[in-house]
């Protein structure tokens, strides 16, 4: 169980550190004026609409719930397979899943700020990063979705 949780939390980590250094970079390049706001091979996209900033929260947060709720159907649909092997591998596909959709709306995100250059489309990230930090694997919470103990492994 140790492997199978460490494997989760190299892949999380994995995840969490692209989308970090992703937007790192962008940051760093609007701020030292690398990205030309009017240059002719400039960003497509002027000025947004404040709102705008608004319905991309709101579609950022439903994504994360929606993509919360997708794992909890799929791995309660996994906690009834009869074997643990079966269970875990199960679990690995939905623990993907959960990451790489919001993982999408991130790097969105990261690329309006880029095309934009305002720098606040990145608090969209972060609220991304803050799910993954609360959906970090743990061998407990492993267990307990998939109602399985450490003995189901010892045969």
């Amino acid at each position: 169980m140790k492997a199978y949780v460490k494997a989760l939390s190299i892949m999380q980590i994995a995840f969490i550190a692209g989308l970090t250094i992703f937007a790192l970079i962008i940051m760093f390049l609007i701020k030292t004026g690398a990205i030309n706001r009017g240059s002719s091979a400039g960003p497509a996209i002027r000025d947004l609409p404040d709102y705008f900033l608004y319905i991309t929260l709101g579609l950022v947060a439903a994504i994360i719930i929606a993509s919360a709720a997708v794992f909890k159907a799929q791995v309660t649909r996994a906690s009834g397979l009869n074997n643990p092997a079966d269970r875990l591998v199960a679990y690995r596909s939905a623990f993907i899943r959960r990451i790489f959709i919001p993982e999408l709306s991130a790097i969105l995100s990261i690329i309006i700020t880029m095309l934009s250059q305002d720098l606040k489309y990145l608090s969209l990230v972060g609220l991304v990063l803050l799910a993954f930090l609360a959906w970090f694997p743990t061998a407990d919470k492993v267990m307990t979705a998939l109602s399985i103990t450490e003995s189901d492994f010892d045969h």
